[in-house]
């Protein structure tokens, strides 16, 4: 009996973590460090996503003019690195790519006028080998993180 009991109970925590890919993936395991999210607000745009690897998927978001944002990317371990292109919609010109920088998986940026971004990201899964396809799917967690562009310089200091 007690060699079932160990069975199901190693079952239930194995179907919990392979369904632990739920709107909230991006605020639990996606933490950002302190430094990060120092004076920031997580947006509703944030994400989070159950993926295949090696393929590459699209979602859209606005970015408020005004604003400082800082976005995130997380997975599980075996599924680095990910690989993120932004690019604007209207132009479709790419704005910035993660390879460039050995696929650093935070971005800070600064927005002075609203524009809308169109992300391509896919999990690279470089290490990894898959037996079937149930092993080649993770979540992705995307925190979206921002505030105010904060006044600085000397107007209206004296």
């Amino acid at each position: 009996m007690k060699p079932f009991i160990i069975t199901i109970t190693a079952l239930l925590f194995s179907m919990a973590s392979y369904s632990q890919c739920d709107e909230y993936y991006n605020r639990i395991s996606c933490r950002p460090s302190p430094q990060e999210a120092k004076d920031m607000i997580l947006s509703s745009q944030s994400k989070s996503s159950y993926l295949e690897a090696r393929k590459t998927y699209k979602f859209q978001m606005t970015l408020f003019g005004n604003m400082d944002y800082r976005i995130i990317f997380c997975t599980e371990r075996k599924f680095y690195p990910i690989h993120y292109v932004i690019t604007e919609k209207d132009t479709g010109i790419p704005l910035y790519d993660n390879e460039m920088d050995d696929y650093v998986e935070s971005i800070g940026v600064s927005i002075e006028n609203t524009t809308i971004v169109i992300v391509e990201v896919t999990l690279l899964a470089k290490d990894a080998k898959f037996r079937d396809f149930r092993q080649n799917r993770a979540c992705l967690g995307v925190p979206i993180l921002y505030r105010r562009i904060p006044k600085s310089g000397f107007a209206g200091e004296l």
